[in-house]
């Protein structure tokens, strides 16, 4: 009886050893990713239709500044065209009314890249956008 005690007490030091491994390498890993870049939108939506977005920006916070061609709002949710060269479009959708925005100011915002999904017409829509406000 005593043995089996010993043996489950064992299995479960090493188990949780195991669980406090992965977290701590899964932390590291994390933490030493972390980055900012600074892209336009013609970048962005340039890197969608090449297919190298995700490859490119996938684990990296954006921040985009741009020209506004337009902006959509549909309830609480906005959505900022950016101006960009013929062929491309990259949008940006934000889960909060927008700021006064009037077409050819520029506005930045801070996105994640893992967020984008690829735009039918060749681009990219940037989800959960947070504009940054000076």
């Amino acid at each position: 009886m005593r043995k089996r005690w010993l043996w489950e007490a064992l299995v479960a030091v090493v188990l949780a050893a195991a669980t406090l491994l992965a977290f701590w390498l899964g932390q590291q890993r994390a933490l030493s990713t972390l980055s900012v870049q600074q892209v336009s939108p013609d970048q962005a939506a340039t890197a969608m239709v090449q297919d190298e977005f995700y490859s490119n920006y996938n684990e990296v916070t954006l921040f985009i500044r741009g020209s506004v061609a337009s902006v959509n709002v549909s309830g609480s949710t906005s959505t900022v065209v950016f101006a960009t060269k013929p062929g491309t479009e990259a949008r940006c959708q934000m889960n909060q009314p927008l700021p006064a925005v009037k077409t050819g100011t520029t506005v930045a915002v801070v996105t994640e890249g893992s967020q984008a999904q690829r735009l039918p017409g060749g681009g990219v829509l940037l989800g959960n956008c947070i504009p940054v406000i000076p």
